[in-house]
Order: structure tokens, then C-alpha cells, then sequence
């Protein structure tokens, strides 16, 4: 069961790439709940070169990858810096709780962050 649900989850992950063919995975990870999966995860770029490995993470059948997350904060150029790192907040949160860490916040603590952060002068 669990080799299925890596293969499964990294397959997903791999569609998310440019190159869906080159995925090199490490420190792949069933996560705390039965339905999630993370780790890392090298692709090619447009160049046809490995872009460096970059964290993920799957939740049921949807998959996550932390320069998507990235990608998304500088597409919305008027958006505040403080809601953009939400999201990376966020990614890094649902990352570090599926590689079973202690001592993770908060689910609002990211949120909560950058309203604190939006309303200082």
C-alpha cells in the first residue's frame, strides 16, 4: 500500500514539472494522515537542465510544489509582500506537519502573521 501511494503521489507531482519525464525524488514521505505525501523533488527546467531540488507536497490527489507557490506571489504584482509570504507560510506549515515535525503552529498563525504585518506603518 504505501510503495502505490508514493508512486501515485509522485506521479502526480511529476504532471506539475515542466519535464513530466525527469523527476528525480529524495526523502519521499507518507505523512502524518494516511492521505499525504511530501518530500523533494529535482526537475528540468525549459533549458533541459535540473533546476534544483524544492520541497512538495500531495494531499489526497492534489499536488503542491513550493515554486508554484512562489511562481503565484510574483504573478500578482500589486499584492502585498506580507500576503504572498502567507502562502509560503502556509506551503511550509502543510510541509513540515507531513514530515511529522513538533512543534508546528498554528493553522491561522500565517494569516494572522501578515494581517499583523499589513497593519504596521
Amino acid at each position: 500500500m504505501a510503495k502505490k501511494q508514493i508512486a501515485e503521489a509522485q506521479a502526480l507531482v511529476a504532471d506539475e514539472l515542466i519535464d513530466p519525464t525527469s523527476p528525480l525524488f529524495s526523502d519521499v514521505t507518507i505523512g502524518t494522515t494516511s492521505n499525504e505525501v511530501c518530500g523533494w523533488v529535482n526537475g528540468k527546467n525549459r533549458l533541459g537542465a535540473y533546476a534544483g531540488k524544492q520541497r512538495f507536497y500531495v494531499i489526497g490527489t492534489r499536488a503542491q510544489l513550493e515554486s508554484q507557490v512562489e511562481e503565484q506571489a510574483r504573478r500578482l504584482p500589486d499584492i502585498k509582500p506580507e500576503i504572498a509570504n502567507s502562502g509560503l507560510c502556509a506551503f511550509d506549515r502543510e510541509f513540515r506537519i507531513c514530515k511529522g515535525e513538533q512543534g508546528v503552529p498554528d493553522p491561522l498563525d500565517c494569516l494572522l502573521l501578515s494581517t499583523d504585518l499589513l497593519t504596521k506603518k
